[in-house]
């Protein structure tokens, strides 16, 4: 099974915050679709940013010195009403908060500025176990909360699933997961397209069985299974496996175009 996960943060100031999250999140097989990476849309903001919090498992909250933008008419700001959509629609939430005495830059720091942001820190903490991070973005150590996570995803959803059948379920999910797949032959996917294509196939390992032709900027075309993906925070690397055995290492920003080939 594939989980989903949604970051929720200020922007500016946790940039580079949200891009180590969000590697680790793709590192662990979790699908996440980050506000960086989403099309202009007609809805308002507030509105927009709850409404991609539905059908997630996973909200993962990072919180600076600062509450962010206050749309007119609300007293709180469009992270902590994502925050609390994801409360209401019961999805689990992973909250990171900034080291009170961490270095900050000046223009990022409304703790006496905003009693607001004082206050849901008060209350985060009370309310959540909180993990802590610096000005560093590998101060995040996510990885092992993402870790007892899934477990415990996994232990819920086991002790729930009643299976009438001698098949196993994860065969279930992957025969599900290539009928979608033959579903694609043929199409021609945009960037977030295949990004959501990739991380939801290798960790099923469904990937090792769809046969893609991949277009490059320094490779040109060429076709090939996904076999993992890893790199840096900075420059993301998917590995390819093509037909004859030869092997790709593909930059996330040199890759052009996906498009599935088959399912065998």
């Amino acid at each position: 099974m594939t989980y989903k996960a949604f970051v929720s943060s200020t922007f500016e100031d946790l940039e580079k915050h949200r891009k180590e999250v969000i590697i680790s999140l793709r590192k662990a097989g979790i699908f996440v679709d980050p506000m960086e990476e989403w099309t202009a849309a007609s809805n308002e903001p507030k509105k927009f940013s709850q409404d991609r919090i539905k059908g997630c498992d996973l909200c993962v909250l990072l919180v600076g010195f600062r509450r962010g933008h206050v749309p007119q008419g609300e007293e709180s700001s469009i992270t902590q009403l994502e925050y609390q959509a994801a409360l209401s629609a019961g999805i689990d939430v992973l909250v990171f908060m900034l080291k009170e005495q961490s270095p900050w830059p000046h223009k990022f720091y409304e703790l006496d500025k905003d009693p607001g942001i004082r206050q849901w820190r008060a209350e985060l903490k009370e309310s959540k176990g909180v993990g802590f991070f610096g000005l560093e973005p590998s101060s995040i150590e996510i990885a092992p909360a993402l870790v007892r996570w899934i477990a415990e995803k996994k232990k819920s959803s086991g002790s729930r699933r009643i299976v009438a059948s001698t098949t196993s379920p994860r065969v279930v999910t992957q025969t599900k997961m290539a009928d979608r797949m033959r579903n694609l032959v043929g199409r021609r996917l945009d960037r977030r397209e295949w990004i959501r294509l990739l991380d939801e196939i290798i960790p099923d390992q469904i990937s090792k069985r769809v046969l893609l032709a991949v277009t490059t900027q320094a490779q040109g075309t060429f076709n090939g299974y996904a076999e993992w993906s890893g790199g840096t925070l900075e420059e993301p690397v998917y590995g390819f496996v093509g037909p004859e055995k030869q092997r790709f290492n593909t930059p996330l920003s040199k890759i052009d175009a996906v498009e599935v080939l088959r399912v065998d």
